[in-house]
């Protein structure tokens, strides 16, 4: 890494995404006097770890922690920052649920990188507004504008580092084979995690219609309202830059993000450039293995450790 650090991005969504990103000015809330995840998941095995909160645009408090160092405690200089953004249904402590040498976050801290991990509003972390209440609908509704919440988050941690991130944040189930049964009550005690039911009804919306596009109204009125048209926007996987790096990583056990779908996300993707697309298959992993699998060590962080290093 003798480059100019920038940020990584990890996505536990449909599959791993990585991209790079930008930066603004936000200010920055540190020490926080507060038992978060940081103090019951974090230093209790030893790492250092800071609780950090965003207040966005639109008045939404994101907690966000930072693992900055590994576990020996050796300091090292320009560790390249990695926001690890948990899938729907969990937050940030779905990184930490596996003892350290099976659990991403922890893996990466060790491995030289600055570790950050993201907190969707609505979750534990991330229940604060400057104005409303949690019990106020829909405001913890994470499909509206999700890119913009990543794009917050990225603009925080690059101006605490002090870089220059100028790159545009360009995108923002199943019979499990390798759980580490040992930590299943971990697994059950922090997921899931509260969220709006209007994320839910979303959900449901992109599965019924095989089109992965923002929410639906269900009244051209109100559709036109909200995006200026009847109907609602598709996400255009065709604006992400090919010269984006994009390591993916899926199983043919999972019937969440099952293969047909990543199928179709790749096909979007084709034209992208081959050097800079990464795609792994595991045939024996399903939903949850990506971050509870004894195995995912090897199989998964390993090549992304790798991809981050090339890139």
């Amino acid at each position: 890494m003798e480059n100019p650090p920038t940020i990584l991005l990890v996505l536990a969504l449909l599959c791993v995404s990585v991209v790079a990103a930008t930066r603004t000015k936000l200010q920055s809330i540190n020490n926080l006097d507060v038992v978060g995840i940081c103090k019951s998941m974090v230093e209790t095995q030893g790492y250092t770890c800071q609780e950090h909160q965003v207040t966005t645009e639109d008045g939404y408090i994101l907690g966000l922690q930072r693992i900055p160092k590994g576990r020996s405690g050796n300091e090292i200089a320009d560790r390249q920052p990695v926001l690890l953004q948990h899938g729907g249904l969990l937050d940030a402590s779905s990184w930490l649920l596996n003892p350290p040498d099976q659990s991403l976050a922890f893996i990466l801290a060790d491995n030289g990188f600055d570790v950050w991990l993201a907190n969707f509003r609505g979750t534990k972390s991330s229940r604060g507004h400057t104005s409303l209440s949690p019990d106020d609908d829909p405001i913890f509704c994470s499909s509206q504008n999700p890119n913009r919440q990543i794009q917050q988050l990225v603009e925080f941690i690059c101006t605490t580092r002090g870089i220059d991130c100028s790159n545009l944040l360009a995108a923002i189930g199943g019979p499990n084979c390798c759980l580490n049964f040992s930590n299943i009550d971990a697994l059950v005690e922090h997921d899931p995690q509260p969220t709006a039911t209007k994320n839910l009804i979303h959900l449901s919306q992109i599965v019924r219609k095989g089109t992965v596009e923002m929410y639906d109204y269900g009244l051209e009125d109100t559709n036109i309202k909200h995006y200026k048209k009847p109907t609602p926007p598709v996400y255009n996987m065709a604006n992400i830059p090919k010269d984006v790096p994009l390591f993916f990583s899926y199983g043919g056990r999972d019937s969440i993000a099952d293969i047909n779908d990543v199928g179709i996300l790749l096909d979007k993707l084709r034209d992208h450039d081959r050097d800079k697309l990464v795609v792994q298959y595991r045939e024996e992993y399903a939903h949850v293995d990506f971050i509870m699998s004894v195995n995912a060590n090897q199989d998964v962080y390993g090549p992304l450790l790798a991809f981050f290093r090339l890139h």
